[in-house]
């Protein structure tokens, strides 16, 4: 018995109690009131339990749906023959259910007069629980002018000493099959590949009322 059920179980015995007692210690419109008061105490108590065991209902739910990606760095094989594709970063989900449309933005890793160097990771659609997908990262050069350098593979340099040098953090998004989206960063390059954070992103802000009614109404808003 854990100690928020034996807590449970005070709380009640002391309520119990007291109507027991009630009776003997008041009388007339005392009493009545004394019962209200009791009766108050126990409804509010029982709204409090039932909302606690929505939000772990809730949460148990989500759990449920909850994709938690995770990456990897390691060297691919194609075919009977066991043909090396290289080294490919993988995405794994952990979690329990399928995580949509993972991307990561474009990382800037080098900026010179009339260029900047960009590391682009390739995305996954769907990827469900339990399963890997392995992807590639390159880097080119892209020139004020317009134009864009070859392109290279970018895994080595976020692999750990002695390849790496730097060390990027990379957020990675990613959405459960009830759109709530989701953020995991990690710290990758010569120190290794670490998990920063992890959690949900907020939904957008919905516009408040009053900045609604001066939208529709044509008011500036007041400064």
């Amino acid at each position: 018995m854990n100690r928020e059920t034996i807590l449970h179980w005070v709380i009640f015995a002391v309520i119990f109690a007291a109507f027991l007692a009630a009776p003997f210690v008041f009388n007339g419109a005392d009493l009545q009131n004394t019962f209200l008061a009791l009766t108050g105490v126990v409804v509010l108590l029982y709204t409090a339990e039932t909302r606690g065991l929505h939000l772990e209902m809730v949460r148990q739910t989500e759990m449920g749906v909850q994709p938690i990606v995770v990456v990897e760095i390691r060297e691919q094989w194609e075919g009977r023959i066991e043909v090396s594709d290289g080294e490919n970063l993988v995405y794994k989900n952990i979690g329990r259910g399928p995580a949509m449309y993972i991307q990561s933005p474009e990382i800037e890793f080098e900026k010179l007069q009339g260029a900047r160097f960009v590391a682009r990771f390739e995305g996954v659609d769907y990827l469900p629980a339990g399963q890997d997908a392995p992807r590639k990262v390159t880097w080119n050069a892209e020139f004020e002018e317009g134009t864009a350098g070859r392109t290279f593979d970018f895994i080595p340099h976020l692999k750990a000493i002695p390849v790496g040098t730097e060390n990027y953090e990379v957020p990675f998004f990613y959405e459960d099959i009830g759109q709530q989206q989701y953020r995991s960063v990690f710290r990758m390059g010569k120190d290794g590949i670490r998990l920063l954070n992890h959690g949900k992103v907020p939904h957008a802000r919905t516009e408040s009322w009053s900045a609604l009614w001066n939208r529709i109404s044509g008011r500036s808003p007041k400064k």
